[in-house]
């Protein structure tokens, strides 16, 4: 009988390794997780969430279980371990209200001292595969805020991909916070040379949609 890391490192490399897992395989080792599930300690649940939403296989009982396991733990997951926990309870179409409330109430008190990082991804996740995003908006608004107030050099450890997802999920989230999205544009212009088309496209289109002024961005996109 594997351990639940074993379990769920298992899973995890599977995921890394393939871009479409074994249906055969990931029903064994969702069978296999599920009878432990009460064991999985934060990362390891954590990882056995994301590999299963990175392989879109779906398996709504052990979803279902690891997002009640998730809760009992809340208070335990470091916050790329709630990013990528939460990323893969959306993706894998866990609509349970309750725990990702709770998710929201916990990041929204522990914001501020999460690496920027972190908190691009949590934003992220609450805005995707059609996430109700607006009764997340106040979450939004705290991370939007946690990061504009993070010196320039926590910025710099973003990659302009992640700038461009952080834009699109504020927009989406019709969330207008000022201060962050002036740094948004500040290093999206930056960065201009290293943003990819779709990128570019996409950090115009959030800035445009939260009525964020960035004249300097178009005219460089323009001249680009």
């Amino acid at each position: 009988c594997m351990t639940p890391q074993a379990l769920s490192m298992l899973a995890w490399a599977h995921g890394r390794l393939w871009d479409l897992g074994d249906s055969l395989f990931m029903h064994q080792l969702a069978q296999a997780a599920l009878q432990q599930v009460q064991q999985f300690g934060p990362q390891a649940l954590s990882n056995l969430t994301w590999a299963f939403a990175q392989l879109r296989h779906y398996d709504s009982a052990l979803t279902a279980a690891a997002a009640r396991r998730a809760r009992a733990l809340l208070g335990q997951f470091t916050p790329a371990e709630l990013s990528n926990l939460t990323w893969g309870l959306v993706t894998l179409r866990n609509r349970q209200t309750g725990v990702l409330r709770a998710i929201a109430g916990h990041a929204a008190g522990a914001a501020s001292s999460w690496d920027a990082k972190a908190c691009v991804k949590l934003a992220v996740s609450f805005c995707s595969r059609g996430m109700p995003s607006h009764r997340y908006r106040s979450l939004l608004a705290t991370l939007a805020g946690a990061l504009a107030a993070k010196p320039a050099r926590a910025w710099a450890r973003l990659t302009p991909h992640d700038l461009a997802q952080l834009a699109v999920a504020l927009a989406v989230g019709r969330v207008r916070h000022r201060a962050c999205m002036a740094q948004i544009a500040a290093q999206g212009l930056a960065w201009l040379p290293r943003l990819g088309l779709y990128d570019v496209v996409s950090l115009v289109w959030a800035l445009g949609m939260v009525g964020h002024p960035h004249e300097n961005l178009l005219q460089a996109v323009s001249a680009r």
